[in-house]
């Protein structure tokens, strides 16, 4: 007779065991997890609880997985005739987690934060790390008057042809329009600069000789060349130096 009761009661503490016991069971063995009743919370096997397994794995990962919002970098756009490439201005390096997800109300037995993570990492959540990626805010600023100027500037045949020497390039070239071969055009660049003209059988032809150079200047902070009358279609490349 006693051994009947004891297998009765052996019965009635399996059935009294929730069937989420698989999970709890291998968590209490390890040495670092307490099974006291916030892990039992977050595992489930807390007597009156409703959430699945899937819903209280879920919100561990939550509470595990903050998201990252990188500092705004500024990028700073130079408004000029020439295009410029935009520079990042340098800036703190620096991040700042936002709040992470909060503890749910059926984890209340958890004193804290601190806790419940412990908790959610028993339960084998693994904490990761959302970074969302870096908002960027643009700039743009007025450049001043090019400090390296050249143009090539035709007067008064040209029409205003005008072409401005871009710094990288150090030179630029005019085509002298057919119709104004026999009429002569004016060479201007920038204060305290050397520029050396050449003449051309076209932009893209071969190179001609240099037909006059020059330097220095006051008027309007431009020199000037004037080319010489040449009655043939040619052009002209004034070189920086």
């Amino acid at each position: 007779m006693r051994s009947s009761l004891v297998i009765l009661s052996l019965a009635a503490i399996a059935i009294a065991v929730p069937h989420d016991s698989s999970d709890s069971k291998n968590l209490f063995q390890r040495a670092k997890c307490n099974a006291d009743n916030c892990l039992r919370a977050v595992t489930g096997t807390q007597p009156g609880q409703t959430q699945t397994r899937v819903d209280r794995k879920a919100d561990c990962s939550s509470f595990l997985q903050p998201t990252v919002t990188p500092n705004a970098v500024t990028v700073t756009v130079t408004a000029t005739a020439a295009p410029v490439f935009p520079h990042k201005r340098a800036i703190a390096n620096r991040q700042a987690p936002d709040a992470p997800f909060t503890v749910p109300a059926y984890a209340s037995p958890c004193s804290g934060t601190v806790r419940y993570s412990s908790a959610c990492s028993c339960y084998g959540v693994t904490a990761t790390v959302v970074t969302l990626p870096t908002p960027t805010s643009t700039v743009t600023v007025d450049a001043p008057y090019p400090p390296f100027l050249a143009v090539l500037y035709s007067e008064p045949y040209f029409k205003g042809l005008r072409l401005v020497i871009d710094p990288a390039e150090q030179s630029q070239c005019m085509e002298a329009p057919a119709e104004f071969a026999h009429q002569a055009s004016s060479i201007w660049w920038g204060l305290g600069q050397l520029c050396y003209l050449y003449e051309y059988a076209g932009c893209s032809g071969a190179f001609g000789r240099v037909d006059k150079t020059g330097a220095g200047g006051t008027n309007d902070d431009f020199n000037r060349l004037n080319p010489p009358f040449n009655k043939r279609t040619v052009s002209y490349r004034c070189v920086l130096t």
